[in-house]
């Protein structure tokens, strides 16, 4: 099974979790090689607010980015769109961050890492 390249603690950036009535608002759905390129499809899409993203066997073409109307941590009528989960393998961000960012997600020497945190590079 190929290593994630996201960290394992949820924070203000991404979190881990299961599909709830995000479902409503998916616009598409594909396969991405990483994290990166469905952030970046998401960034392309001028409808995108918020992705999800598992990591899959490189040989599975399994759709592994879905890309959303809304943000994922949006609670119309008070209820989560996400269900939160520590054992989900799906990792929901939002397309621009509320602490102003742009991504989250960086392309560093030391491999992909969640921007904000240093510690642990991703492969």
């Amino acid at each position: 099974m190929p290593q994630s390249p996201i960290q394992s603690h949820t924070n203000s950036l991404t979190h881990r979790g299961l599909p709830g009535e995000i479902l409503n608002f998916t616009i598409s759905s594909t396969h991405t090689e990483s994290v990166l390129a469905c952030q970046s499809t998401c960034t392309s899409n001028t409808k995108c607010k918020s992705y999800a993203w598992r990591d899959v066997s490189p040989q599975n073409d399994f759709p592994n980015c879905e890309l959303f109307s809304v943000k994922w941590d949006l609670k119309p009528n008070g209820e989560d769109l996400v269900i939160k989960s520590l054992v989900s393998g799906i990792w929901y961000s939002d397309r621009w961050p509320g602490d102003g960012s742009e991504v989250c997600y960086l392309e560093t020497a030391a491999g992909v890492r969640l921007r904000g945190y240093g510690s642990g590079a991703h492969k």
